[in-house]
């Protein structure tokens, strides 16, 4: 089970690198050579969506469905779990450094992606004990 484990974290990192290089190079103005803060704003603000949306989806299947230990062993369920904690944990950086302040509206969505994450990733790491 470790390294199919290890398998799905080396996906993960994969497709989260990728998903964030498409929007930090999709933000890219050539005309003025520099990266749009708007456009990245509103990248993370969809990331953040997109992420909870399915987070929302993959745990309503771990609860009502897979009740049984085979669902955490899962590359989608691995990949919500870190994908909302990059995440949250670029909403929390940008907060600290003054990029966002709390009032916009990226707050809505970054308290529950971190929720969410630490939800999926202690349900991964530290599994309760079911007895039959």
């Amino acid at each position: 089970m470790k390294e199919q484990h290890y398998k799905f974290l080396a996906i993960t990192f994969s497709i989260i690198i990728i998903w964030i290089l498409f929007g930090l190079f999709d933000s890219y103005d050539e005309h003025n050579a520099y990266f749009s803060p708007w456009s990245l704003y509103f990248y993370l603000g969809e990331s953040m969506i997109v992420g909870i949306i399915i987070s929302i989806i993959v745990l309503a299947l771990r609860l009502i469905f897979f009740r049984k230990e085979k669902f955490r062993n899962n590359v989608l369920y691995v990949f919500c779990g870190y994908l909302n904690l990059i995440i949250s944990i670029i909403w929390f950086t940008s907060l600290l450094t003054r990029i966002l302040t709390i009032d916009y509206k990226l707050t809505e969505y970054g308290i529950p992606s971190f929720c969410l994450a630490i939800i999926i990733l202690t349900d991964l790491y530290f599994p309760r004990k079911v007895t039959n």
